[in-house]
């Protein structure tokens, strides 16, 4: 059997830059995607599956936050969480892997008047601390407004 034909580090950039050219460059994003080369973790067959609309990196970073998951290859998603695929758009809109907050920098917990300082919320990481979290049933579920940031003109 050949060797799985994985896209180049530099073609997974160009990827997930889009244009303009060279935004991702220095970003926690670049450095994010250049941490989760390890290809031999996911399973040949998936170099060549165009049904799991994920960029391997991503799938990579999964795998090593969440070994504990089942992937079946019989399984149309390959056992991966369709959050995933929104995680991925928000990673891509904010390279800098931060949410973007509004003119004073805090987060309504209500969505209309700002917090007191006894009643803000902890800071949850955005989106990308979905990685670092035990997974559940209700990631394979979620929807854009469950990751996304909510406070900026892109994920507004």
């Amino acid at each position: 059997m050949s060797e799985p034909n994985w896209p180049s580090i530099e073609e997974q950039l160009a990827e997930a830059q889009g244009q303009p050219m060279n935004r991702l460059a220095g970003t926690e994003l670049e450095r994010f995607i250049r941490a989760n080369q390890d290809f031999e973790m996911l399973p040949p067959e998936e170099a060549a599956n165009t049904k799991i609309d994920l960029p391997p990196w991503l799938r990579v970073a999964w795998r090593k936050a969440h070994p504990e998951m089942e992937y079946r290859t019989d399984d149309p998603t390959g056992g991966y969480p369709l959050a995933l695929e929104l995680l991925h758009e928000w990673m891509v809109t904010h390279p800098d892997l931060q949410p973007r907050l509004g003119d004073d920098d805090t987060i309504p917990p209500n969505g209309n008047d700002p917090p007191d300082s006894a009643d803000a919320a902890p800071d949850s990481g955005g989106p990308v601390a979905l990685l670092d979290r035990e997974a559940t049933s209700q990631d394979r579920e979620a929807t854009a407004q469950d990751f996304f940031c909510g406070h900026c003109t892109r994920c507004a």
